[in-house]
């Protein structure tokens, strides 16, 4: 997030931003940095683990939606956040996907038996895969040039996707009215510091990151991964051309005559 965040505030320098737009940029950052220093004293304070307060987890899910819609609502805020979306290279949105791969640890736990096989299985083991699936996607998409922008956008639709039936699952075997598992390890882990923060903060991040890439895809003239290809050599190879002679529109992750993914 900071790496992105870095990467958007010089984009936005470097098109001369008004200072009330990179106001607004840095205030969206600062509002997602609070909610994370906050939900994380939360969980620090098992504020989550209490199972009278059903859902509350899945409660905390959409604060940073919030924050996002919030934000989105206003004119300025939405055009500083829409510059960011469309600058932000497509690289740097897939690569940081590659984190996911963390999710190893509660597959080992699941192995140890710290951690219930009805949550892990459908959620863990697929983060973790989709994690792994990134230096492919990258290779294959920014450096062969063999996939299209359509791949790509289901790609990043599944990867959104994934985290949805964690919302149910983390509740079958914590005391409650959803109980399904009385035996076996629980997901209390889930419930507490620092794994609380997946569930309130990094998946809907995760799921915003998705979000911009399909939006930043939906806006490129490219369909083939030929035509990016292409396109890719044409700013490449024009990055000097005169006012005079007009290049064909860019892709949104082409900029100023060099390549942007």
């Amino acid at each position: 997030m900071a790496g992105m965040a870095y990467t958007a505030l010089r984009i936005v320098r470097e098109e001369k931003a008004s200072e009330s737009d990179r106001k607004m940029f840095i205030a969206y950052f600062l509002s997602l940095s609070a909610w994370a220093l906050f939900t994380s004293l939360l969980a620090i304070r098992n504020f989550y683990v209490d199972t009278s307060r059903l859902f509350t987890m899945d409660l905390g899910t959409f604060v940073p939606f919030a924050i996002t819609g919030g934000f989105l609502t206003n004119k300025k805020a939405r055009r500083s956040l829409t510059e960011w979306i469309v600058n932000v290279p497509l690289r740097q949105l897939t690569w940081v996907h590659v984190i996911r791969v963390a999710a190893i640890g509660a597959i080992l736990k699941m192995w140890k038996g710290l951690m219930p096989a009805h949550f892990i299985v459908p959620v863990g083991i697929p983060d973790f895969l989709f994690g792994l699936s990134v230096p492919l996607m990258v290779w294959l998409v920014f450096k062969k040039r063999v996939i299209g922008k359509g791949v790509l956008i289901a790609w990043n639709a599944i990867g959104a996707l994934l985290f949805f039936p964690s919302m149910v699952l983390l509740y079958l075997s914590m005391p409650g009215p959803i109980q399904v598992f009385t035996d076996g390890p629980s997901t209390l882990e889930v419930f507490q510091f620092p794994m609380a923060l997946v569930p309130t903060f990094l998946a809907p991040l995760f799921i915003t990151i998705h979000s911009a890439a399909v939006y930043q895809l939906s806006r490129s003239p490219a369909n083939s991964g030929e035509e990016l290809l292409m396109e890719g050599r044409y700013i490449m190879n024009t990055k000097k051309e005169t006012k005079e002679s007009e290049p064909p529109p860019k892709p949104s992750w082409f900029k100023k005559g060099r390549s942007r993914i």
